[in-house]
């Protein structure tokens, strides 16, 4: 059965982004950027956007087969 959104279609499946992993050398991904960095503002702005426009081209879709979208 697919999950619906407000407007009858199908809601978006989606991979969250996890910013604490770790990449094939030993560097913690969230220590590259220091706590009072500008663009920890920016990445809190941007969390509080609504991007539900850019979903729309999304083709995997909850309760169906594919693999899911990035979510940033």
């Amino acid at each position: 059965m697919k999950s619906r959104t407000e407007g009858g279609k199908s809601k978006p499946r989606l991979r969250a982004i996890n910013r604490h992993q770790m990449i094939l050398r030993p560097v913690e991904v969230e220590r590259l950027v220091v706590e009072d960095h500008e663009v920890r503002a920016i990445w809190e702005f941007v969390g509080r956007l609504d991007l539900g426009h850019y979903y729309e081209g999304i083709e995997a879709v909850e309760g169906e087969a594919g693999r899911p979208a990035w979510d940033g």
